[in-house]
């Protein structure tokens, strides 16, 4: 989904199955140090080992594509797949709340109560209640470490069908790995809820929301600039040269 290239595919599970071990050495680390805090709430999910394999391979993933964009530009579908997977990445290695603030205010347009409603609904804890601002500020980390990545992209509530058909396609396949649509009782289970596209439909639909706006699909400055309608999409199989994939390792 990520990268067309078989090679360069091969060559980011390598390279994240070669980390595995110490990620989850360094997690076991912060859990057992974490768990002499007291806190009404962890501020950090923990995973399972296929879970940080998951972060693992995008983390590694990144550092790919970012020594391939310093040689060429993003063109067509690889906007709308690097951005989505960069924000799912940079959401589901905080927590659910960071995920939640992802979707429903980031890609969907929610307004801060509506947003509330719906975290609320996951985690069904009054206490965990937020004032707006803590939203707007989480909101703030996202959009700002988004803007970095991606300095030229802007988003678009009028995608055309195949750009939005591949964004629901991304979200499904960047969910947590695994988790089945009925397993909404932790939080990878709950982060889910909120990425798989039509458990959210059904989550939003249940909680009495107006639908929200359409999803709103990352476009390359240029194209936006030059039209109302997404670029067409293209091939994501293009070659990735060694180079790239050699400051990808050494990084």
């Amino acid at each position: 989904m990520i990268h067309g290239d078989a090679a360069v595919a091969k060559f980011i599970a390598r390279t994240a199955l070669e980390r595995l071990a110490g990620a989850v050495s360094a997690q076991d680390k912060r859990i057992y140090y974490g768990a002499q805090q007291s806190s009404a709430r962890a501020t950090k999910v923990w995973l399972d080992e296929e879970h940080i394999l998951q972060q693992l391979v995008f983390a590694v993933s990144d550092r790919v594509e970012r020594a391939e964009e310093s040689r060429r530009p993003l063109q067509g579908n690889e906007v709308l797949v690097r951005f989505l997977k960069h924000l799912v990445w940079i959401s589901t290695r905080r927590n659910l709340f960071y995920v939640t603030i992802a979707v429903a205010r980031v890609l969907y347009g929610f307004t801060t109560p509506q947003t509330a409603e719906i975290y609320q609904s996951l985690i069904d804890d009054p206490d965990d209640a937020k004032d707006d601002a803590y939203y707007r500020a989480r909101k703030r980390v996202l959009v700002d470490e988004l803007s970095e990545r991606f300095p030229d992209v802007v988003t678009s509530t009028r995608p055309d069908p195949a750009a939005l058909s591949l964004a629901e396609r991304c979200l499904e396949a960047f969910a947590p790995w695994g988790v089945q649509c009925d397993e909404g009782r932790d939080d990878l289970g709950r982060m889910h809820v909120l990425l798989h596209p039509r458990c959210f439909r059904e989550r939003v639909a249940s909680l009495g929301l107006a639908a929200p706006p359409r999803l709103r699909i990352p476009l390359n400055r240029v194209f936006a600039d030059a039209s109302t309608s997404s670029p067409a999409l293209i091939s994501a199989d293009r070659p990735v040269s060694r180079a790239a994939l050699s400051d990808a390792a050494a990084g």
